[in-house]
């Protein structure tokens, strides 16, 4: 074969003497099926999210959300409410605030909970769902409860008073066989 070539042509080889391009490749595999639409929800269901108000963005709702929670891990019931208010026009169906959380911030107490009764008071919770008689069930709740615990409370102290009687008892008993 021509061993002189001319600038820019191709080079052929022995087998393939021809100038046909190569096959084209085969065509893609065609696009897998898309999923199933999710089974409809139940008449009356409760589907819903809690929205983490310190990232700064918001949830995205499942279908068919109905309830939305801001959550932002404050017991402090203005500071709960001014984080919650970047997320609080975002939240689906029913929207709902959420108060404590699982550090310091978010333990509950006494002047916290006097807070939440001032704010309450004041109208501070119009935005969020919640009508007065849950939060008034809730107080009630809350009420047995401190009075169950204040009974612990008293029974455990008598408890403490009867041992420490009795370890009186028992140290004086030691003392006159010492003696």
């Amino acid at each position: 074969y021509n061993t002189l070539r001319r600038p820019g042509a191709r080079k052929m080889c022995k087998r393939n003497r021809t100038n046909n391009p190569p096959p084209p490749p085969p065509p893609p595999p065609p696009p897998p099926p898309p999923p199933p639409p999710p089974p409809p929800l139940p008449s009356g269901a409760v589907v819903g999210i809690y929205d983490f108000t310190w990232d700064g963005r918001a949830a995205q709702p499942p279908p068919g959300a109905n309830i939305g929670v801001a959550f932002s891990g404050w017991a402090d019931v203005n500071r709960a409410l001014a984080d919650s208010a970047k997320v609080v026009n975002t939240l689906p169906g029913s929207r709902y605030l959420s108060l404590g959380g699982g550090n310091s911030n978010g333990h509950l107490n006494v002047p916290r909970l006097n807070l939440l009764a001032s704010a309450i008071k004041a109208g501070k919770l119009k935005g969020y769902s919640g009508d007065p008689g849950h939060w008034l069930n809730t107080i009630m709740t809350l009420a047995d409860l401190i009075m169950a615990l204040a009974v612990s409370f008293v029974t455990l102290a008598d408890s403490i008073m009867t041992l420490a009687d009795s370890i009186t008892a028992l140290l004086m008993a030691l003392d006159g066989l010492i003696m």
